[in-house]
């Protein structure tokens, strides 16, 4: 973590955390803060916008090195025969869902 100063600057919006979204946060309306509190808040905010994600886009992973990947141990087995369901007319929407899901690391190619 970056360290804090005890006298926060100037709050600039950065490349995540912007003005719209200090403005969805309500910091600066929030009457149980101080104007120093609330400085501060954005201060810390603005330290690590990059942990905030605001749309799947924006979502990542933990990395490598700070949590190793799960692998989960299976058998070797013959799936139960069953017949393919029917595509849904809207398959369109579920592979768009799918992509989405990729490029925002959720779901990883096999």
């Amino acid at each position: 973590l970056s360290s804090l100063s005890t006298a926060p600057p100037k709050s600039l919006p950065g490349m995540r955390l912007t003005q719209e979204q200090m403005d969805k946060l309500g910091i600066f309306q929030n009457s149980y803060l101080w104007p120093e509190e609330q400085k501060f808040a954005v201060h810390v905010l603005l330290n690590n916008e990059f942990a905030l994600a605001w749309d799947k886009s924006e979502k990542g992973c933990f990395w490598d090195d700070y949590f190793p990947p799960i692998i989960i141990p299976t058998i070797e087995h013959v799936p139960w025969a069953h017949h393919q369901p029917p595509i849904p007319p809207d398959i369109k929407e579920v592979i768009k869902l799918i992509k989405s899901k990729i490029a925002s690391s959720v779901y990883e190619p096999s």
